[in-house]
């Protein structure tokens, strides 16, 4: 009988080369047996997983990479701090659990996740392996955060199998700290906040130091993300802490600029959460920043989930824990940093899906219509409060200004009313900012592209709420069905329209990622002309990228334009920073 061996290859990565000689008696049989691929790092060795995309190419899949310290005990509440190594050979071929969360209605749990949680996931092309050695020629450099209102999501949600499929780049999905773990702030040293803004850059770090060992370029790497994963894109182009850590970024349904996207009166917040976990006492005038973190760290989540519920005024506002303005990771507000021209100047992507609005619409019109009646029943309170204009100098007036440009009959709204209303929200929470993002990262020497995704296809999030309310709209998120897998239970796109949609949209978001010209080659049919640099006054709009099955550029129409211009002239902080002269006679 012959002895069982099990032979390898040598080397930095060790590509399908662990074959294991099964022995039958009598006869010696070889047979091949699949057990993953090895990467070693400064950190240790890494086993990862071999995947087949649908043409039968292969991919690697690294599944759950620490790229800091697990955040808990005397970490908790602080910055990131960079892994450490770990002996042996780590197993990298099972999601990582995600960040704490609260948990959803439809699986009736009041959490979800674990403290334990700064990972991140690499998904690598098979021809990576056999043809880049270490450090030179690698391939472009995917890295995505995802969306959530700061408060939820998990990279186990997003397969990047669309991306890969496309060829030459390297996918990255980032982990990142939620909620009152990722962003509360007492506003001192104490607790300075941004906490899972700070995640990113680390794990930015991490890429830049490592993605070379698993064929990328550390030198060609775009960021992108959709919806608060955007918005903490554009926090990342803005903050000094990123320098050099990307070169090109793509923006998916928010910015900087949105009114959701920085919070302010965190302080307050804080202490409100303290007081209702018996955090803050009498004694110390419910003040002592350091003795409420301490209280909040030895506090079950599932308390906290239930405080921070206790929170919200009107629907899911306000949210307990954003990003802000601490003076040091962000330096100022969006608005004057984006003014003064002193961020990263990078290659841009920017744009929005058709009816961003819906998908809040829907939740109040079939999940929330108590909520939807206070709107016009207790307007002076909760209008603000859905338009997050809570910090403005004139919250109901702008709230009334607003409301009365698409809703004319305030005193009841209805059915009737909710296109109007998915309007109001798809132009003041959505495609307003995108509009003054554009516009001010363009009169840098980078190029910046702007998009509408206009294609409603076999799924929506819309379908989520079982209702023929919205069977024609395109809602936000719906662009991502197009890029990753796994989004939805057994959602795999079939109709021709749809799978040519995604032939699109990543061949346009991976020509980017690798050339920074996302029609670079040709081969798509049209040109996606890049935004010149322009003055509110002189061009109060330009033509967009319309992404859909007849893909190619659109100007705006009369009504967008007269939006637009709507917008730009709404007396927010942000726009008298941005625009001060159409607000000279105030």
């Amino acid at each position: 009988m012959h002895g069982c061996l099990l032979r390898g290859c040598t080397g930095n990565m060790r590509l399908v080369c662990l074959v294991l000689v099964v022995c039958l008696a009598g006869v010696g049989v070889s047979v091949e047996v699949d057990v993953g691929v090895e990467v070693v790092l400064q950190q240790g060795r890494l086993r990862g997983n071999k995947e087949v995309l649908e043409d039968g190419r292969h991919y690697y899949t690294f599944l759950g990479i620490p790229y800091a310290q697990p955040p808990i005990g005397d970490l908790k509440f602080k910055a990131p701090v960079r892994a450490g190594g770990w002996k042996g050979l780590r197993d990298e071929r099972v999601q990582p659990e995600p960040c704490l969360q609260p948990g959803s209605s439809t699986d009736n749990v009041l959490y979800q996740g674990s403290e334990d949680c700064l990972y991140l996931n690499i998904f690598t092309p098979n021809q990576t392996f056999q043809s880049v050695g270490e450090g030179k020629g690698g391939l472009a450099v995917m890295v995505y955060l995802h969306g959530g209102s700061f408060i939820r999501g998990s990279i186990k949600d997003y397969n990047p199998k669309p991306l890969l499929s496309q060829g030459g780049v390297v996918v990255v999905t980032v982990q990142y700290r939620l909620g009152v773990y990722g962003f509360l702030s007492t506003e001192d040293e104490v607790l300075p906040g941004n906490l899972g803004l700070r995640d990113q850059t680390e794990a930015l770090r991490w890429v830049k130091d490592n993605i070379h060992k698993f064929g990328g370029d550390p030198n060609r790497v775009t960021l992108f993300g959709e919806s608060a994963g955007a918005g903490s894109v554009h926090l990342q182009v803005l903050s000094p802490h990123a320098k050099g850590l990307f070169q090109r970024a793509i923006l998916q349904s928010g910015t900087a600029l949105c009114p959701w996207s920085i919070g302010q009166s965190h302080r307050e917040m804080a202490f409100k959460l303290g007081r209702l976990l018996n955090c803050t006492t009498v004694d110390n005038n419910n003040n002592n920043s350091t003795q409420l973190v301490a209280c909040l760290s030895k506090t079950p989540f599932s308390d906290i989930v239930l405080a921070s519920s206790n929170l919200a005024e009107w629907f899911i506002f306000p949210v307990v824990a954003v990003p802000r303005v601490d003076g040091d990771f962000l330096p100022d507000y969006p608005a004057n940093i984006l003014a003064s021209g002193f961020f990263n100047h990078v290659d841009m992507i920017s744009g929005i899906t058709r009816d961003e609005g819906i998908y809040s619409t829907l939740s109040l019109y079939t999940k929330f219509k108590p909520e939807l009646e206070l709107l016009s029943t207790n307007f002076s309170h909760t209008a603000p409060l859905a338009l997050s204009l809570t910090n403005e100098e004139s919250p109901e007036y702008l709230a009334l200004l607003a409301m009365l440009k698409y809703l004319p009959h305030l005193h009841v709204i209805d059915e009737n009313d909710m296109q109007g209303l998915t309007q109001l929200v798809t132009d003041q929470s959505f495609k307003s900012c995108h509009w003054s993002t554009v516009a001010f990262q363009s009169r840098t020497n980078r190029k910046v592209y702007q998009y509408m995704f206009e294609h409603r296809g076999q799924y929506s999030f819309t379908q989520l709420y079982n209702t023929t309310l919205a069977s024609t709209h395109v809602s936000h998120g719906d662009d991502l069905f197009y890029l990753f897998d796994g989004l939805l239970p057994h959602a795999t796109l079939t109709h021709p329209e749809d799978l040519f949609v995604r032939h699109v949209i990543t061949q346009l978001w991976t020509n980017f990622a690798t050339t920074g010209n996302p029609t670079q080659y040709g081969s798509l049919g049209f040109r996606w002309t890049p935004q010149t640099p322009y003055k509110w006054s002189d061009q109060p709009s330009s033509p967009y990228l319309s992404i859909s099955t007849t893909p190619g550029m659109k100007s705006p129409t009369t009504a967008e334009i007269q939006n637009q211009e709507f917008w730009r002239r709404f007396p927010t902080k942000s726009n008298k920073i941005l625009f001060p002269e159409l607000f000279l006679e105030e």
